[in-house]
């Protein structure tokens, strides 16, 4: 669950800084599409037999990836020269 939360969380983090400097508009929906790959790949990597096991699986490494992008958009901010 861990794994593929930290995986996603550090692209997002570097996505999120590149996009932001961009266009910050569009973050949330990468965050959303992350977040449901993170939850993915969680499943891919654990193989829970219970889809409560699933679900709460893929709710916290999408969560976890959630965090990276937002942090990554944080910190995009601070670097973007206002105009």
């Amino acid at each position: 669950m861990f794994k593929s939360g930290l995986i996603l969380g550090i692209v997002g983090l570097i996505l999120g800084i590149g996009i932001t400097l961009l266009t910050p508009i569009c973050v949330p929906c990468l965050a959303l599409f992350l977040g449901l790959g993170a939850g993915f790949l969680a499943n891919v990597f654990e193989k829970p037999m219970v889809q409560n096991r699933a679900v709460k699986s893929g709710a916290y490494s999408g969560a976890i990836a959630g965090i990276g992008i937002i942090l990554g958009q944080v910190f995009g901010a601070l670097i973007t020269p206002s105009t």
